[in-house]
């Protein structure tokens, strides 16, 4: 799981923490969290569901343990990560 701040529905960068992402993209950016298919499918069902047809996991954020919608990304991780 990599952790980004959508910018027009594009994914610009991907940070391996939360907080990296949050240093980067600023404290007031919407960080979310980006998993490759194959990551999603073996995440078990405890940590993910998918409310109104849009994948959400849970995850280490800023403030503990947070519940909250994620981005499955099929080619991820990208070539040089």
């Amino acid at each position: 799981m990599k952790f980004t701040s959508m910018q027009n529905g594009i994914i610009t960068k991907a940070f391996d923490t939360y907080g990296e992402a949050e240093r980067y993209f600023g404290p007031d950016a919407k960080i979310i969290p980006i998993l490759s298919l194959k990551d999603w499918v073996m995440l078990p069902d405890d940590y993910k569901t998918r409310i109104n047809g849009k994948p959400h996991v849970m995850y280490w954020g800023k403030n503990g343990t947070t519940f909250g919608p994620c981005e499955v990304v099929r080619d991820y991780p990208w070539q040089g990560e």
